[in-house]
């Protein structure tokens, strides 16, 4: 992330719920079937724990966490101080504090008054020891292979499940700089970065280290595809023929679409048209509804429910679409 109802609505059956995978101890992620890997469900930001929001004195630091309650560009994320938490900073909490978040996630009653039942979440795993990130809110945290082994099997670990969906690259990098104890199986679903706007060099990186992982492209909200880039092809193939070409470069599985609320507006019949545009470019690989306004959740404060509802009717308008990650109902 960048500057990161009514009954009728909440009734829409979008996205089938899988069955639930059996919380176990010791879960082998390379055990989860395909469909289920591909069934993405979540929010990166529209999930509250009230507990967890940060206390800050006077706008300054959290005594306890470190979390910071002003940015270092002057603005205070509202929805974040109230308690929304941001998925990719998962690392930041505490053991007991995670175990609360992913039963919120997944357990925890949603604005339908039903369990979430959210499968997915997005975490990052780029990581420079000693650094704060994310407009400088999020402290520090540890940055070795055992702790971010022990972070995804918390995931897994969990009754029921939860499937990370692993960014592996900072913006800064040009090549995946992963601890050399970090176990890649337990991720399943990997993306380089978040929406950048190149992309053949960082799914030539990350297939090289990754194999055998499932692998997705974010585009910036307003871009189908990809620009040309020290590895794309020459000449370089446009729009459909490029995820063609991904397809059998790197095999790409999808690209999380990325909308921007900013521009197209509160109503989401907008978003849906822009999406509708491309499916001709997107046909040959999944398309995720991934980041439509989990920005505004957690600067502005935006509501889960406001959230929940806008995702819904794009995910109605546009069934084509393979799953969400910015909050939805998930199919019961």
């Amino acid at each position: 992330m960048r500057p990161l109802f009514a009954a009728a609505l909440l009734a829409l059956a979008l996205v089938p719920r899988a069955p639930a995978l059996s919380g176990v101890e010791g879960l082998d992620p390379r055990s989860i079937p395909l469909d289920r890997l591909t069934k993405i469900t979540g929010d990166v930001s529209g999930v509250r724990v009230a507990a967890l929001a940060p206390k800050c004195a006077s706008g300054g630091e959290d005594p306890a966490t470190h979390i910071r309650c002003v940015g270092d560009n002057g603005a205070t994320p509202h929805g974040f101080a109230a308690g929304a938490i941001f998925t990719a900073a998962i690392a930041i909490y505490t053991p007991p504090q995670r175990q609360q978040i992913f039963d919120a996630y997944s357990k925890g009653a949603g604005v339908d008054g039903q369990p979430r039942g959210y499968t997915h979440m997005a975490v990052h795993l780029g990581c420079k020891p000693g650094e704060r990130t994310y407009h400088a809110l999020f402290p520090p945290h540890a940055c070795d292979g055992a702790f971010f082994n022990a972070l995804l099997h918390e995931m897994y670990d969990h009754a029921p499940p939860t499937i990370p969906v692993c960014f592996v690259m900072d913006d800064d990098s040009e090549a995946v700089k992963l601890p050399p104890d970090f176990d890649r199986s337990l991720c399943r679903l990997v993306v380089p970065k978040w929406e950048f706007p190149i992309a053949d060099c960082h799914l030539k990186a990350v297939r090289a280290a990754f194999p055998d992982a499932l692998l997705y492209w974010e585009n910036p909200a307003g871009q189908t595809t990809p620009k040309p880039d020290a590895c794309s092809p020459s000449p370089f193939p446009e729009g459909r023929a490029w995820f063609q070409h991904a397809k059998t470069a790197y095999g790409l599985r999808g690209v999380l679409v990325e909308t921007d609320i900013r521009v197209l507006g509160p109503d989401p019949a907008a978003a849906a048209r822009v999406i509708e545009q491309a499916h001709d470019v997107w046909q040959d690989v999944d398309a995720v509804l991934f980041e439509t306004d989990i920005y505004q959740k957690f600067w502005d404060g935006r509501t889960e429910a406001e959230g929940v509802a806008y995702n819904n009717a794009i995910l109605r308008a546009v069934p084509w679409l393979k799953g969400f990650m910015s909050g939805g109902t998930v199919r019961r």
